[in-house]
């Protein structure tokens, strides 16, 4: 079996890219994808990856649903990660169903037309891969460098020896829609940073959106020249371009300015197992330069040289027979006027045999056995800042290098508890004041019968010779309202007495009058819940309404103290239209259990989720059972009531 655990996958909070996504949104969201894994015969959820890496899957994940209290909208899921090899063989399999759905569902026109637009004998399609990534994109080898010479070709005056495309004369030729990725207007076609600036160099990866986006900052400064390497067999059309978001908090680095001071030599800085295990990384090099001094128009300058490099502890998979892929720095500090004056990144790929030598030695020693490919340049003045944002970004997901810079690693650790994956167990304590309250809206795929129905629970008779069904209600107002609107003849009623009402689930069918019919017995609901709560002394309540829309079953569960929860209850149908879709009234929910008990931290008391409700934790309860005559009657004469 997948080991199984819940975790938050998202909020309606701003998150430290500075970005929200409302309730509504992460609904619709949740109804967009349940509507295209039906249509597909697909499983909910999406393929598991380590740190955004889609060349590395380890499990699935899927939404349970979205859980709202007094302080935000919180999207819960549970991940299952495979351990067992028949589970990674189930998950490779599921995987590749998934993204053959993903990159070709609907894109038939768009591919006719990118066809179109790109000189046909430069696209064969026997030879190109149709992805959809940023957008939808052709990748063949040589695709847009044949296309657009003037920008790749190392005689052309743009271009360096390198293979560094001008970023300025870049810009008066394509327009920047996002960072590293450009639109060539006249021909209706995008070009994009080069696959480098990709995890695990995979074509299949997002970019790299922090360092190309602080690299466009950095390169409008007049005083630096900057350069780029494109990708030469990758175009895209721009009809479906939409940013992708990954939510990794990476921090900048504060350390002193003073790069004079630091002293020559390598320091070599290890990875820990879990930067190992998420990102690959085994360690990194730094390596400080003597002084050293050169004659040029304005005297003799003396400058500091900079070396780093990561040595990763996995061969990229966007690389052909098993290379490791190491980025790699290089930066020179001129000491008279204390900038740094140029600064290049790149890839060092190194065969196997390669690198098990490299990474036994120390950055001084190692010489220059790699294939070397440059990616960026810039040359001119660079302040101190602006450098170590550019080297932090280049570096995403390296922790060893903000590390080295002496940035502070509080908010790091604190990202990675709040990620973390959260245990039932540790989730199950209420919030330590007097009024609480909680909802959880859970979309499955499904159908309701035409009438009123209830999800019951099975129990053996006392002499354990057979079982009967039974339901929680508290045996009072609300037992009798719900016997009154369905037959209930043969199902018992339990009152558990420990001040706690879990009410048994109530479904409602498309039956005609539907909502009308389930408004009014949820008014009436409430009424009644309001006497048992002081004939009882109910001090928590929980109960769970659903119903169909479309081909969907909408559960809504509320908990809470009794004050806020019958007010909540009260008004539900006034900010719920149960006749629309929940993304279009979930806001409203949110506001309304917000209004009612306002809380400065979140409920972490997820009990019940995985089955697709909130409930208590309860342990072992005293609970008294009531067994209507007809259910009496049948047991004693099945031989099976034992009393």
């Amino acid at each position: 079996m997948p080991r199984r655990s819940l975790q938050i996958f998202n909020s309606d909070q701003v998150n430290r890219a500075n970005i929200r996504v409302t309730a509504s949104a992460l609904m619709a969201a949740e109804e967009s994808h349940l509507a295209y894994v039906l249509k597909h015969g697909l499983p909910r959820g999406f393929p598991m990856n380590l740190q955004h890496d889609l060349t590395r899957p380890v499990g699935w994940s899927a939404t349970l649903g979205h859980f709202i209290d007094g302080a935000m909208v919180r999207v819960v899921g549970l991940m299952a990660e495979a351990e067992e090899d028949k589970d990674w063989a189930e998950l490779k399999e599921l995987g590749r169903r998934y993204w053959d759905c993903h990159h070709s569902e609907g894109t038939e026109g768009l591919r006719a037309e990118l066809s179109q637009r790109v000189v046909p004998e430069v696209l064969d399609e026997q030879s190109t891969i149709f992805l959809r990534v940023e957008t939808l994109v052709a990748v063949r080898d040589g695709l847009a460098s044949r296309l657009y010479p003037e920008l790749f070709d190392l005689d052309s005056s743009y271009v360096d020896k390198d293979g560094l495309v001008d970023y300025a004369h870049l810009l008066t030729r394509v327009k920047m829609l996002s960072p590293g990725v450009f639109m060539d207007q006249e021909h209706g076609l995008l070009l994009f940073a080069h696959r480098f600036f990709r995890r695990s160099q995979s074509h299949v990866n997002k970019l790299n959106d922090y360092f190309l986006d602080s690299f466009s900052r950095a390169a409008k400064d007049e005083l630096v020249r900057a350069r780029l390497r494109l990708d030469p067999d990758r175009v895209g059309h721009p009809a479906e371009l939409h940013g992708l978001l990954e939510f990794e908090y990476w921090h900048g680095p504060r350390y002193s300015d003073d790069i004079a001071s630091i002293p020559s030599g390598v320091a070599t800085h290890k990875a820990d197992e879990e930067t190992r295990k998420l990102e690959g990384v085994d360690k990194t090099q730094v390596w400080w330069k003597p002084l050293e001094s050169r004659s040029g128009e304005g005297g003799v300058a003396t400058f500091r040289t900079l070396e780093l490099e990561e040595l990763r502890d996995l061969p990229s998979s966007g690389l052909p027979e098993d290379r490791y892929a190491c980025r790699y720095a290089h930066a020179e500090y001129s000491l008279r006027e204390q900038l740094v004056t140029h600064f290049d990144g790149a890839i060092r790929a190194y065969p196997t045999e390669k690198y098990l030598e490299r990474i036994e030695l120390n950055i001084d020693r190692a010489g220059k056995h790699s294939e070397y490919t440059k990616l960026f340049r810039f040359d001119g003045a660079l302040s101190v800042g602006q450098w170590k944002r550019l080297l932090s970004d280049y570096f995403r997901g390296n922790p060893l290098v903000p590390e080295y810079l002496g940035a502070p690693t509080d908010g790091l650790e604190k990202e990675r508890t709040a990620s973390a994956l959260f245990e039932s167990a540790a989730l199950a304590e209420p919030l330590e004041q007097e009024e609480r309250l909680s909802v959880f809206v859970q979309l499955q795929p499904g159908a309701a019968s035409k009438k009123l129905s209830f999800v019951l629970k099975e129990a053996a008779t006392p002499d354990r010779s057979g079982t009967f069904s039974f339901m929680e209600t508290g045996g009072a107002s609300v037992d009798k309202l719900l016997r009154q609107r369905a037959d209930l003849s043969m199902v018992a009623s339990m009152l558990a007495v420990d001040g706690r009402l879990e009410l048994v689930p109530l479904v409602f069918g498309m039956a005609e009058g539907f909502p009308d019919a389930m408004h009014s017995l949820v008014a009436d609901l409430a009424d009644a819940l309001a006497h048992d709560i002081l004939k009882l002394e109910l001090r928590d309540v929980a109960l769970t309404l659903i119903w169909p829309h479309g081909n969907l079953l909408t559960s809504l569960s509320i908990r809470g103290t009794p004050r806020p929860l019958l007010k909540l209850l009260q008004k539900l149908f006034v900010v719920v239209n149960a006749s629309e879709p929940a993304s279009k009234w979930i806001e409203a929910l949110a506001t309304a259990v917000r209004e009612l008990a306002p809380q400065s931290k979140e409920d972490h008391d997820l009990h019940g989720i995985l089955d697709g409700r909130l409930s208590f934790e309860r342990g072992d309860v005293d609970a008294e059972l009531v067994f209507p005559k007809s259910l009496t009657e049948k047991l004693k004469g099945n031989g099976l009531f034992g009393i």
